[in-house]
């Protein structure tokens, strides 16, 4: 596993190390923070996709947003 240690320039998160498809990060005070603070709208928002279009749909909706660039 590649452990390099990147600090992304706005400094809210540093990239830790990636395994496979999969990456590693940890955030910064000023990252977990705006990710608390995005929280309450991200669970509206799935629970409103759900709503919309079942469990199945939802779960659609979120691998294609999980793959954008």
């Amino acid at each position: 596993m590649k452990t390099n240690t990147r600090q992304k320039p706005d400094g809210m998160l540093d990239m830790v190390g990636k395994k496979g498809r999969s990456l590693r990060s940890s955030s910064q005070r000023s990252g977990s923070e705006l990710l608390t603070e995005a929280m309450p709208a991200r669970r509206s928002a799935q629970a409103k996709a759900k709503r919309l279009f079942g469990d199945d749909g939802a779960s659609v909706i979120v691998n294609f947003a999980t793959n954008l660039p």
